[in-house]
């Protein structure tokens, strides 16, 4: 599956989709290329549920090779992999360190002020197990990423990222959408 986003300066937009699911054993690969300019914002997520946890059926012997690449003025910032494989099981510490949900967020509009406020929020998340986040700024752009045991926990931390952000550029927090709650 490959997706093109292109915000032009002036705009936003906010593409947050409800997590993909690998079933065990699936074979997938994905593209995903954000272009932005200079005077626009953007928010957007990738979440990753890898087999059926909730089930108890681990990802075996499936594969997933996705790639994100973001550009600011046509100069590419961001050029990364996400590959799940069971060849790279045995490096643990390099993998997802036995975490079925992964997840990235990427914020470009005022992300250096944004990753200040969001390190308290972060800071707070700490102390949850079944969650890991840290954040990173990258040429002005703000990456999010998590490792969780369950999707509604790194959902809904994402969720509250968004909210800051929203809150952040507008002044207003905005109500949680209905279909994120299904």
């Amino acid at each position: 599956m490959n997706q093109q986003l292109n915000v032009a300066a002036d705009s936003r937009l906010e593409w947050m989709p409800l997590e993909n699911i690998a079933f065990p054993n699936a074979h997938l690969e994905t593209k995903t290329t954000v272009n932005l300019s200079t005077g626009s914002q953007f928010i957007g997520w990738d979440i990753w549920m890898l087999g059926q946890p909730v089930a108890g059926q681990s990802f075996g012997e499936g594969s997933v090779d996705g790639m994100t690449q973001i550009s600011i003025d046509n100069q590419l910032i961001l050029s990364e992999r996400f590959r799940v494989n069971p060849r790279l099981s045995a490096y643990r510490a390099a993998t997802l360190r036995e975490f079925p949900v992964s997840g990235t967020l990427y914020v470009f509009g005022d992300a250096q002020a944004l990753a200040l406020k969001l390190e308290a929020w972060r800071e707070a998340l700490a102390s949850h197990r079944d969650l890991v986040i840290g954040l990173t700024v990258i040429d002005g752009l703000l990456v999010v990423r998590g490792l969780s045991k369950r999707t509604d926990a790194l959902f809904s931390a994402f969720t509250h990222c968004w909210q800051h952000t929203r809150e952040h550029w507008t002044g207003k927090t905005p109500e949680i959408p209905r279909i994120w709650r299904t």
